[in-house]
């Protein structure tokens, strides 16, 4: 049987008299990818945040790839970050004057490794082989995403953790190449937990 990778221990969450989560349990497995539905404000972006170590939870443990998130001081958080998890967050946070290409390989200098050739080929995964030197201003913002998936993955993180990865993506070939990237990360044994807004329909 494939262990879990991801398994939350009924995790709340209260900001001051406003409880974001209430006892959130459920177990992804190594391979598995889900997506978290509901409507705005129902705490997607809040249990995201915990799983990858950005939030602690008010109660209830997160445990991701045996290591319990909230014990974490803020050395082994940066350290957790680094290794084990790929953020596409919905905002992108593309450093503004740095190029396609070097914002990719900006997440590589975390794990002390700058290869340029690895990074290029991650962005001709997306569709944007033409667009490597282009800075964020020069880019759609669908293009923009692509360039933060890219650099989610660049490291080939255990967790992908993804704030409505296709959401912003262009029509047609940026849809089929950024949901391509995620397939293939999906099928090589990773797990991807995803922010699906509440009622759009399945791919």
């Amino acid at each position: 049987m494939m262990a879990a990778l991801v398994q939350a221990e009924d995790i709340s969450k209260s900001y001051g008299g406003l409880r974001a989560l209430d006892g959130v349990t459920f177990e992804v497995l190594s391979g598995e990818w889900i997506a978290i539905m509901g409507p705005s404000g129902s705490g997607k972006t809040t249990l995201i945040n915990i799983l990858g170590g950005l939030d602690r939870p008010t109660s209830g443990r997160a445990i991701v790839d045996g290591v319990n998130v909230g014990t974490l001081g803020e050395r082994q958080l940066t350290r957790y970050r680094a290794e084990k998890v790929g953020f596409v967050f919905q905002h992108f946070y593309l450093v503004p004057y740095l190029s396609a290409l070097e914002n990719v390989m900006l997440a590589q200098y975390f794990h002390s490794i700058a290869d340029e050739v690895e990074a290029a080929e991650s962005l001709v995964r997306v569709g944007l082989g033409d667009r490597l030197h282009h800075l964020p201003s020069q880019l759609s913002g669908g293009e923009q995403q692509r360039v933060a998936l890219a650099r989610a993955l660049i490291n080939h993180p255990k967790l992908i953790l993804a704030d409505e990865p296709t959401g912003n993506l262009d029509e047609g070939a940026g849809i089929t190449a950024g949901t391509a990237s995620l397939g293939a990360y999906h099928s090589a044994g990773d797990a991807l937990a995803g922010d699906r807004p509440h009622g759009r329909p399945e791919d």
